[in-house]
């Protein structure tokens, strides 16, 4: 797959990209098996999945690439041991799937949880990850559907020992 860029004269700009920036690199997708859907607008490769584009390579054991009405890929989901590498920024990304929006150049990946290294060793771990591949940022984030943390209550006070009377004398 080749991203097309947008046509000249067009006033509208890709979100994510800048003015007079280069069109995306080519995809180039393996698999043992590839079904399309023309109806659907569906890609499923499925086993061995490996998509690379730019040295970055993010390997699955399938992804769907929806394609948009223009017939250019929308997103990409890789499911199932989603592993990314981007050996320019030193990343690697390892989660059960990534959610990758080809026009806005960002990838998400989502686990229980996602694992990331850096090229200096250095490890980070969360439900959810960003990673704005212009920038070279990787935002993590929290589960958003976990409850939040109980507040911190004051303790509630122990109850007295009941009173004992004393042998043969008035209680103090």
């Amino acid at each position: 797959y080749i991203p097309r860029p947008e046509a000249s004269g067009s006033t509208g700009s890709t979100a994510g990209s800048t003015a007079g920036s280069t069109p995306q690199k080519p995809i180039e997708v393996t698999s043992n098996e590839l079904v399309y859907l023309s109806g659907k607008g569906l890609l499923t490769y499925t086993g061995e999945v490996r998509a690379v584009q730019e040295e970055r390579t993010i390997t699955c054991q399938q992804l769907e690439a929806a394609l948009g009405k223009d017939k250019k890929v929308d997103t990409m989901t890789c499911t199932g041991q989603a592993h990314l590498v981007d050996p320019q920024a030193g990343r690697d990304l390892q989660g059960d799937r990534a959610v990758y929006k080809v026009k806005e150049r960002v990838i998400e990946m989502y686990g229980s949880p996602v694992h990331m290294k850096d090229k200096d060793g250095n490890r980070l771990q969360g439900k959810h990850m960003t990673y704005l591949m212009d920038a070279g940022r990787v935002e993590v984030k929290g589960d958003p559907t976990a409850p939040a943390p109980p507040t911190a209550a004051a303790p509630s006070p122990t109850p007295a020992p009941p009173a004992v009377k004393p042998p043969g004398g008035a209680m103090p």
